[in-house]
């Protein structure tokens, strides 16, 4: 028999949801019956992708980086649809530098949106989580947390530090039946190195990951549309099982880890 589905008429707030994964994501779950609260900063991408999926679909501009912002989006969001039940903190940024040219805005732009956003947006969900009788929060980490790609050095940090964070709030939020679960993320398709990164850093980037075999290491790219039917796959498990990591990478990697 298939699996029961879970997820319909549940509450998911999903983080950098106007593109990438985080959209990919939004339609797989609007897909399953659930209702989404698209949270991003770019207002036009993100009303335009909203007003894809309709009514089950609610835009919440917000920069994940600023606490205050966060507190307003999730409360609009449990104002709008009544409660909420799932957390994928997604938005991230990615600096290509070596570490000794990134600048102090650089480093403060990681920090806050991938390591302080991620707490900021779990803070505010746990209160409604727990009013919801438990849920879920799930990160989407890095295969760079396991090997660190040269000039990623930062951005390996703070998605380390997500898996740290993710195993404390595991323990804090056992008792609350609220699951917690990262997805170290691989090499993904639709990624776009050169937003907001120099050129040269980026030609540097690909120069060094060519040169020491690191795409081989990674594998092949995988599809989004599998990220997501993954992702979905680990919200609609019963709530009596908990999946603390998932590491999906890409066929004919050269290094099995």
């Amino acid at each position: 028999m298939p699996p029961a589905n879970l997820l319909a008429d549940k509450v998911c707030v999903i983080t950098g949801a106007s593109k990438g994964l985080g959209l990919t994501l939004s339609e797989a779950l609007v897909a399953q019956g659930a209702k989404v609260a698209m949270l991003a900063r770019g207002a036009s991408e993100l009303h335009d992708a909203a007003a894809m999926l309709g009514e089950a679909a609610l835009p919440v501009l917000c920069d994940v980086a600023v606490a205050a912002r966060v507190n307003a989006a999730f409360a609009k969001v449990a104002d709008h649809f009544g409660r909420i039940d799932v957390l994928v903190a997604n938005a991230a940024t990615m600096v290509i530098a070596r570490v000794e040219d990134v600048t102090d805005e650089q480093v403060a732009r990681q920090l806050n949106v991938n390591v302080a956003g991620s707490i900021f947006c779990a803070r505010a969900a746990i209160p409604h989580l727990r009013a919801a009788g438990g849920g879920d929060i799930l990160f989407i980490g890095s295969e760079g947390s396991q090997v660190v790609f040269p000039f990623l050095s930062m951005y390996a940090a703070t998605k380390l530090a997500i898996e740290a964070l993710a195993a404390g709030l595991r323990e804090e939020l056992r008792d609350q039946r609220t699951r917690v679960t990262t997805v170290r993320l691989g090499r993904t398709e639709g990624s776009n190195l050169r937003a907001g990164n120099a050129p040269e850093a980026v030609t540097a980037f690909v120069q060094d990951m060519q040169a020491g075999g690191y795409f081989l290491q990674a594998g092949e790219e995988m599809s989004r549309t599998t990220m997501a039917q993954m992702i979905v796959a680990l919200l609609n498990l019963p709530p009596d099982v908990n999946i603390d990591l998932v590491y999906p990478r890409g066929r004919r990697s050269s290094v099995n880890r």
